[in-house]
């Protein structure tokens, strides 16, 4: 993968597009850090999307798994506790703190 490969406006536009087709409220997902994989240039990348995300008001609402795995003494690290190992993945624990982070009343029709 290179820095080029993906811009932030091809990510936003995806997502905007992938909601408008299936007419149903996904909310985003934050990209969250990947230390050793990620570029300078793809972390400057990944945290202009995050701050659209979290600040444009363009979605209902946002699931902020960077918030959730982010070591807050090192933002662009995962938590030691949530790292399976490889920096780049979550363990079980990790994906019980991404499970829990989900509101799931966000997935409820108007009508619930």
């Amino acid at each position: 993968m290179t820095d080029k490969a993906v811009t932030c406006e091809t990510v936003l536009a995806t997502s905007f597009r992938f909601v408008e087709a299936r007419r149903v409220p996904l909310p985003p997902v934050e990209g969250f850090p990947f230390p050793g994989f990620w570029t300078p240039v793809m972390e400057e990348k990944r945290q202009l999307v995050n701050r659209f995300v979290r600040r444009s008001g363009a979605y209902d609402a946002v699931i902020d798994f960077d918030e959730v795995l982010r070591d807050p003494d090192h933002p662009t690290r995962l938590r030691l506790e949530y790292d399976s190992g490889d920096h780049v993945h979550p363990n079980d624990l990790g994906h019980r703190a991404m499970a829990e982070a989900i509101d799931l009343k966000l997935f409820r029709g108007k009508d619930d």
